[in-house]
């Protein structure tokens, strides 16, 4: 993933086929992010990543805390907000619900921390108005992974696994 990249034109001269395809997450993605875009185009439809027919232009930030996931805490984050018309969300209250594996409560710092981090990067077109969003991200300690994985069912839910044996340990 490249932070600042996020889109990518390309002609085909012997065509004469242009299209652009916007990367959210800052690269080529294997889950269906990318949105591709025809030129001349009048939208950007259909984007694949939006909240309320704005399409994310970047998302970034959006990992698995290896300190929540060391001692294996799962749960969700309630996000509310207001994406300004300029593109970026502002106004975000939190409210998580994390637990330990015996069903306990759990400190909800680190997880909440990675959500708030991953917000500020958020990106998305341009609007004439405000736009309210409400979004639960859902954090998942499972074995049934290969590697970590990050799925998008927005507008409503972003799902985040990970697999506590992947972790790198210092020491």
């Amino acid at each position: 993933m490249c932070p600042h990249l996020h889109a990518e034109y390309t002609f085909n001269a012997r065509t004469n086929e242009r299209h652009i395809s916007l990367l959210p997450m800052g690269g080529p993605t294997w889950g269906g992010e990318n949105t591709d875009v025809d030129l001349p185009a009048g939208t950007l439809r259909p984007c694949r990543l939006e909240i309320e027919h704005r399409c994310f232009l970047q998302i970034f930030g959006l990992d698995y805390p290896d300190d929540a996931l060391a001692a294996l805490i799962s749960g969700k984050v309630l996000v509310t907000g207001i994406i300004a018309p300029s593109g970026r969300a502002t106004v975000v209250t939190v409210t998580p619900d994390v637990h330990d594996p015996r069903s306990q409560k759990a400190s909800a710092d680190p997880i909440v921390r990675t959500v708030i981090e991953s917000i500020r990067t958020w990106r998305l077109e341009t609007s004439s108005t405000e736009t309210p969003f409400r979004m639960t991200f859902e954090f998942e300690v499972t074995d049934d992974l290969s590697a970590f994985s990050l799925e998008f069912q927005l507008p409503q839910r972003i799902f985040v696994r990970g697999k506590p044996s992947l972790l790198k340990y210092n020491g």
